[in-house]
């Protein structure tokens, strides 16, 4: 009898830590509270925002999107109010960046008092999905299409959340830097700090100083290990990005609520601007 009451209690003891992860939320929310069930997207499923939000509006098909993408099915956005749902609402009580999320099988509800603290609810409640959901082509009719019941009150711990990518040294594409620009996004994180210029390549075009750009993006070669070792692969390096591509990453980033943070290097770390401009 003893060893029966020990092993309930080791399975009592356990059970909050089991339901918990079920729920795979990255960063982990301030409160997350399992319940009972799932909530299915049928045929039947809508999105809902308030009418004349635009925001609201582009949030919505976001998701709409993805779950087109994914599931093949076009789930309708509109600002009528529908059975088996995703709502949208607002919450003027929030702060700016923080969001709550109700998940029962009847209906998802999720509150922000801003856009952006939508678009964080938004990665929540993807998160809750199957994974699949990130996919960029359309998965299979064994995919369960439900998500688990829950409640959910979120909100930043920290103000300034980012990430840097170092392009001096290494350049990456445009594509490379939307796709970076996604995963931040996915966390939650707000800041892009894009690191332009290093003693290894200017990497930002500046059209009153075009050498920067063909003399100060181009290296001959690229050191091999360690500074010590003094060791090159004798292999022309370079490339930059044109102002009409910053401007379209700066672009794309603000639709994710991501704020891009350009990192330009004086005195120190220029050679590559030296070496243009002596």
């Amino acid at each position: 009898m003893k060893r029966i009451f020990i092993a309930l209690f080791l399975l009592m003891s356990v059970a909050p830590a089991i339901a918990q992860n079920q729920y795979h939320i990255i960063p982990k929310p301030k409160q997350l509270q399992p319940q009972a069930g799932v909530f299915k997207i049928t045929d039947q499923t809508r999105i809902v925002v308030p009418a004349n939000d635009i925001e609201l509006l582009n949030i919505g098909e976001m998701l709409s999107y993805q779950l087109l993408t994914t599931m093949g099915k076009k789930i309708e956005v509109s600002s009528k109010n529908a059975a088996n749902s995703i709502y949208f609402t607002a919450s003027p009580n929030l702060p700016a960046e923080a969001y709550s999320i109700s998940v029962t099988p009847n209906r998802i509800l999720v509150s922000a008092s801003t856009a952006r603290g939508h678009f964080y609810g938004l990665q929540t409640l993807m998160q809750l999905m199957p994974t699949q959901i990130y996919s960029s082509s359309r998965q299979g009719s064994d995919v369960k299409w439900e998500i688990p019941a829950c409640t959910i009150a979120d909100e930043p711990r920290f103000e300034y959340r980012g990430g840097m990518l170092d392009v001096g040294r290494h350049y990456m594409p445009v594509a490379f830097i939307k796709k970076y620009i996604d995963l931040l996004a996915m966390h939650k994180m707000n800041k892009f700090h894009w690191h332009l210029t290093e003693d290894q390549g200017w990497r930002i075009e500046i059209k009153q100083y075009p050498k920067l750009t063909e003399i100060g993006s181009q290296r001959k070669e690229t050191m091999k290990g360690h500074y010590t070792d003094n060791a090159y692969d004798a292999t022309p390096y370079g490339g930059f990005y044109t102002q009409d591509e910053v401007r379209d990453i700066v672009k794309y980033a603000a639709s994710k609520y991501v704020e891009v943070i350009p990192e330009i290097e004086m005195p120190g770390h220029a050679l590559a601007a030296i070496s243009a401009y002596p």
